[in-house]
């Protein structure tokens, strides 16, 4: 049935294959499949109303009730203010999905539009565009967008490639990235993995993020991310603020400041002009404070750790967990036998001690924390000029004993 412009059709049964330039009233029990609007062409959808498999060619489709396999496009729209279920949205389509509504399994094709303010759960983005001010779950983008705006929360986004913005306001909660971008703009986001050549770029806050190999978390200076994970192959790179991450085999490159690191294993690069205050550093791990950078309370928490100051002369911070095989390089202090010098002295109350050392020219002055001798401390060349640092196992006499009078 062909419904003309300024005319209308009363659907109380069933309506099968119309083609609309009026309007069409799905009444309550009513349903209508395969219809197509056209431009100037309305359908709508009451309460207790179905309509299956719907093409909205530049017209309109209201839905109050429920619709089922729509296809938008060509300057078509569709209000949703109830259920909605495998809408298409090709180029020139939009889908509105209001307060009262819902869209279930949605696939936003490249030129196609949704824009969110209700709720909606497993949305495909093939190129297209989702704009969310209400809630999205489980969408998967593929190519093309999410935006999260002020007031919108989208909930287990799968990204394999485009990107998802986050802006003021808004939230995005345990999105899993292994492609595309990830752009926080004063936003909120939560558990984000970031995996095999996906970026987080943060301008806003990130709390427990996992960087695997091939992901990389950017936190700018306008940027905050707190309980990182950066596992072997991931990278962090750090020009705002970094608060309790773990390096568990990956790489931390602080050019702003990182407070509460624990390197397990994986590297800490304090850059120049970069600050990490209470590092922690593994069995087997290592903090680099590169010339320019600084540190503060770092503590060894095994043995094998290794810190590296480029401009030790320059360390005011403490030093605790000193341990058998740990080490410590200063690149500013030269080494050559007979020169370089090395003593220890204990505080007073016994809680600690001062190292120095010195080439004659540059002098490092380390403030440690426990009980220490000299015999903990000792002097070797780094191999590149500087002067390392290390404690050398000591076997106890009480370990000897069975040995010598077995």
């Amino acid at each position: 049935m062909v419904v003309a412009t300024g005319a209308a059709q009363l659907v109380f049964g069933l309506a099968s294959n119309s083609v609309i330039s009026g309007n069409q009233y799905i009444q309550i029990g009513g349903s209508a499949d395969g219809t197509t609007i056209k431009a100037g062409g309305d359908q709508d959808i009451l309460g207790g109303g179905i309509a299956t498999n719907t093409t909205v060619d530049g017209g309109t489709q209201n839905v109050f009730g429920v619709a089922i396999q729509t296809t938008v496009a060509n300057g078509g729209f569709q209000h949703v203010h109830n259920n909605a279920f495998n809408t298409i949205v090709n180029a020139g389509g939009e889908q509105n999905v209001y307060i009262d509504g819902s869209a279930t399994g949605s696939t936003i094709n490249a030129g196609g539009i949704q824009i969110d303010w209700g709720f909606t759960i497993i949305t495909t983005i093939s190129g297209g565009g989702q704009y969310v001010f209400g809630s999205a779950s489980l969408t998967t983008i593929n190519s093309g967008l999410q935006a999260v705006e002020s007031g919108g929360t989208a909930s287990d986004t799968t990204i394999h490639g485009g990107g998802q913005d986050v802006y003021l306001g808004g939230t995005a909660i345990n999105t899993t990235m292994d492609g595309g971008v990830q752009s926080v703009y004063g936003g909120t986001v939560v558990q984000t993995t970031i995996s095999n050549g996906a970026l987080q770029y943060l301008h806003g806050n990130a709390s427990m993020t996992t960087v695997n190999a091939g992901g990389q978390q950017s936190v700018y200076a306008d940027g905050a991310a707190t309980g990182t994970t950066i596992n072997a192959g991931g990278v962090q790179v750090d020009w705002g603020a970094a608060n309790a991450t773990i390096v568990n085999g990956g790489v931390q490159y602080v050019y702003g400041s990182a407070t509460g690191t624990t390197v397990l294993s994986g590297t800490q690069h304090v850059q120049a002009g970069g600050s990490a205050d209470d590092t922690t550093i593994g069995s087997g791990a290592l903090a680099f404070v590169h010339a320019g950078g600084t540190i503060d309370d770092v503590i060894f928490a095994g043995p094998n750790a290794s810190l590296v100051l480029a401009q030790a002369s320059a360390f005011t911070g403490t030093i605790s967990g000193w341990q058998d095989h740990d080490s410590l390089d200063l690149g500013d202090i030269l080494f050559s036998d007979g020169l370089t010098s090395m003593a220890y002295a204990q505080n007073n109350d016994n809680t600690g001690g001062t190292l120095t050392v010195s080439d004659g020219t540059h002098v490092a002055t380390l403030h440690l924390l426990g009980q220490y001798s000299a015999a903990d401390f000792a002097l070797s060349s780094d191999g590149h000029g500087g002067t390392l640092i290390t404690d050398p196992a000591v076997v106890q006499q009480a370990q000897l004993a069975p040995a010598l009078h077995g």
